[in-house]
């Protein structure tokens, strides 16, 4: 099964080609999306071991969307109910 990128994805790839050409840029305005760095280090680090498949970038930002959300519910849990586990 083919899983294309999104739209904005080709433009966090070449902004992860260029970082992993010059890692100064990280940190630059020279690139599409300036200001997210932890946006592009993830792109990066996820560029560097899968390339351009696509497959796998959807699978872990999936998993790390549901490991925020079931901080995010742990956390509302504690504060608002106070059970803690």
């Amino acid at each position: 099964m083919q899983v294309p990128f999104d739209i904005d994805d080709f433009e966090h790839l070449a902004d992860a080609a260029a970082v992993q050409e010059d890692l100064s840029l990280l940190l630059s305005a020279e690139h599409n999306h300036p200001g997210r760095p932890v946006v592009e280090l993830t792109f990066l680090v996820m560029y560097e071991l899968w390339g351009k498949i696509a497959a796998p970038y959807h699978l872990l930002l999936i998993g790390l969307q549901l490991c925020a959300s079931f901080l995010d519910l742990r956390g509302f849990v504690w504060v608002y109910i106070g059970i803690s586990g």
